[in-house]
């Protein structure tokens, strides 16, 4: 496993550096730069694709946000993960990481085993992760057949270039990294697009995507906080995490979420209306063992917003299977 880490603080390289000599693996090869400029050239003349890609958020010259866009841009890095080291100070940085592309975040100073676990999950991440069906902007400008997708009604599809929008494993990942101190402060909550299941048999796939996108776009407007991160899990179904107590209340939120679809004036393909409506779970506070934080966290969220479509309509909603974010 090749794996490159950029810091521009040598004492952390040599932490780095020490921990992956300890694990005493051989599959293990490291490389360390100081700077992003460097990393930058490196990866556009390697023969040898990284695995795995250790960033510091703050960098003089380039810092490791700016630095993660730069290696999203790049074909061969668009599915590597990338974990960020960070100090605990820098909370507000960490969301803007995510959205760059980061999979992943270690704070400093780090325990070698945390370094070398975060780095495990990295692994299974590559696994599946390059697997999951995405889609880009530019694709959601062209129609298809109608019900012929690339993708499963149920699998979780990504949306790149959509701001706020991550994949829903790098959403685990956050949730999970959050400190104790920071869980009474985050909200967790599930929207579900209604009728998405007939939307995604009768529609093409541009028109699912701009469904999602434009959820996305009205949860983003509505909770205008930074701190929102989201993800869609499959059957018409967006995960959202806000780390802050700024957060509407609900079900007042629900009610504002949908001015904003309405506002937006979708069409299908056929240049008539999309009318599109979207139910919101009450929002709950993370699980607070970081032991199944993550599943059994967004398990809840998901409950409440089946919860929440029952009891807006006489038409029981189809089941949704566990969350794909689990860890």
């Amino acid at each position: 496993m090749k794996v490159l880490a950029v810091d521009d603080d040598p004492i952390i390289l040599e932490m780095i550096e020490a921990t992956f000599r300890q694990s005493r693996s051989p599959k293990i090869s490291l490389t360390v730069l100081s700077s992003g400029p460097a990393a930058l050239e490196l990866l556009a003349t390697s023969d040898q694709l990284f695995d795995c890609i250790f960033l510091d958020i703050e960098m003089p010259e380039m810092d490791g946000i700016t630095l993660c866009s730069h290696i999203r841009a790049q074909e061969g890095y668009r599915y590597t993960p990338v974990i960020m080291l960070t100090q605990r100070t820098e909370t507000a940085s960490i969301e803007r990481a995510f959205m760059a592309g980061a999979t992943d975040y270690v704070t400093k100073p780090f325990d070698p085993k945390v370094l070398r676990s975060r780095l495990r999950v990295a692994k299974r991440m590559m696994q599946g992760s390059s697997l999951a069906p995405r889609l880009s902007l530019s694709e959601l400008h062209h129609g298809g057949r109608p019900g012929q997708h690339n993708f499963a009604f149920g699998e979780p599809l990504h949306i790149e270039d959509v701001h706020q929008l991550v994949l829903p494993f790098p959403l685990g990942n956050y949730l999970l990294q959050l400190a104790q101190a920071d869980l009474g402060d985050c909200h967790v909550f599930a929207a579900t697009i209604e009728d998405s299941e007939r939307l995604y048999a009768q529609g093409s796939t541009r028109e699912y995507g701009v469904a999602i996108a434009a959820t996305v776009a009205a949860i983003a407007n509505v909770v205008n906080l930074p701190q929102l991160l989201m993800a869609h899990n499959g059957h018409g179904t967006l995960l959202c995490v806000v780390a802050s107590v700024q957060l509407p209340k609900w079900p007042q939120l629900e009610k504002m979420i949908q001015d904003e679809v309405d506002t937006m004036e979708l069409q299908h393909d056929n240049e008539t209306w999309m009318d599109l409506s979207v139910s919101i779970g009450r929002p709950i506070r993370p699980n607070a063992s970081q032991y199944q934080r993550v599943k059994r966290t967004f398990s809840r969220a998901i409950q409440r917003v089946v919860r929440r479509q029952k009891a807006l309509s006489d038409t029981p909603p189809p089941e949704i299977p566990p969350v794909s974010a689990a860890h």
